[in-house]
């Protein structure tokens, strides 16, 4: 009986070690799980009151996204400036390659923005589709973002992976006040061509934008040169009012 008693004992402890390692991974569990869907809902409220409760900072969603892009995007400058602070990077990428510099930009807030560059966060990153920053600003008509990105350092003829520049998507979206500050930056190539050789005025062309095609003439622009099919870029019609 006494040798029986403490193998029994003994039992009774692991399986007590068990169960405790159970409910301490299922809490584990519950709490990543609660960071996660907090990223992926870009909810800052509850992203800072997890990290309040020890929440891992760079630990990103299940999904690859972090706590960092997620505030970005949702312009939540508080909760951006304190994970920088605590050191999080600011450069890690998601399974597309998207930054949080990236997230910003979309988010649209300069603060953000600025903030992120200061914590040295790479202006010429690119994702998956070649579409960095700068990129993504001049889809966007971010114009004083772009002002920003172009301050501090960006490549303005940094390509994605159609050989397209960010005054061609500029153009092309119709952002004339993007376009406005690009031609304003004297790295900008303006002639630049892309992988089928076209240039700007080729894209302007296509979308019937006389009055982009106009300044961008005046320019500079060079209307003679001739995509990799032959063709020159023909001038839109001027547009009347009935």
């Amino acid at each position: 009986m006494s040798a029986a008693f403490p193998q029994r004992s003994t039992g009774l402890v692991g399986k007590a070690l068990l169960v405790f390692f159970l409910v301490s991974v299922a809490r584990a569990s519950g709490a990543t799980d609660a960071w996660s869907r907090a990223i992926e809902r870009g909810d800052c409220v509850q992203m800072a009151r997890l990290l309040e409760q020890g929440a891992a900072p760079e630990r990103p969603s299940l999904r690859g996204k972090t706590a960092l892009m997620a505030a970005a995007g949702r312009a939540c400058l508080d909760l951006v400036e304190a994970l920088i602070a605590r050191g999080v990077p600011v450069d890690a990428t998601n399974p597309r390659h998207g930054t949080a510099l990236m997230y910003a930009v979309i988010g649209g807030d300069p603060r953000v923005v600025s903030a992120l560059i200061r914590a040295g966060a790479d202006v010429d990153r690119q994702g998956a589709n070649g579409w960095g920053p700068l990129m993504i600003a001049a889809a966007k008509g971010r114009t004083k973002i772009l002002g920003q990105l172009l301050d501090a350092g960006a490549d303005p003829n940094l390509r994605d992976m159609f050989g397209w520049t960010p005054l061609m998507r500029a153009a092309f979206e119709g952002r004339t006040d993007t376009v406005r500050r690009l031609l304003a930056e004297p790295r900008v190539q303006i002639n630049a061509r892309d992988y089928n050789g076209a240039t700007v005025l080729h894209h302007v062309a296509a979308k019937g934008d006389r009055a982009l095609w106009d300044l961008l003439v005046a320019a500079g622009a060079d209307p003679e040169i001739r995509d990799l099919r032959g063709r020159r870029p023909e001038p839109p019609a001027v547009q009347t009012r009935p």
